[in-house]
């Protein structure tokens, strides 16, 4: 079995938080104001993970979706895949 831990590969982005900040006229320093850390915003901005609060911390600030901040990005050929689908086939 693969260890997720040590994959390179990208599999949440957050380019829906860079758009949705764009379309909603947020700033930095308005995030900032309103509560998110600017260390957070760096870790979101070099791809770095967050917490899933964080994530809800900043649905609240900008009044929008979890999918308005990230996106799942499939990997179609990982093989983790058809291993949890046959799991749910199992049961």
């Amino acid at each position: 079995m693969k260890n997720i831990s040590n994959d390179t590969k990208k599999l949440i982005s957050y380019a829906p938080f860079f758009e949705t900040m764009k379309r909603k006229n947020f700033s930095t320093y308005r995030l900032f104001k309103e509560g998110l850390n600017s260390a957070t915003y760096y870790r979101i901005r070099d791809g770095e993970s967050v917490n899933i609060d964080t994530i809800g911390k900043i649905c609240k600030i900008m009044n929008c979706s979890v999918q308005e901040v990230i996106e799942y990005i499939s990997d179609e050929s990982d093989e983790n895949t058809s291993e949890i689908n046959s799991d749910k086939n199992e049961k």
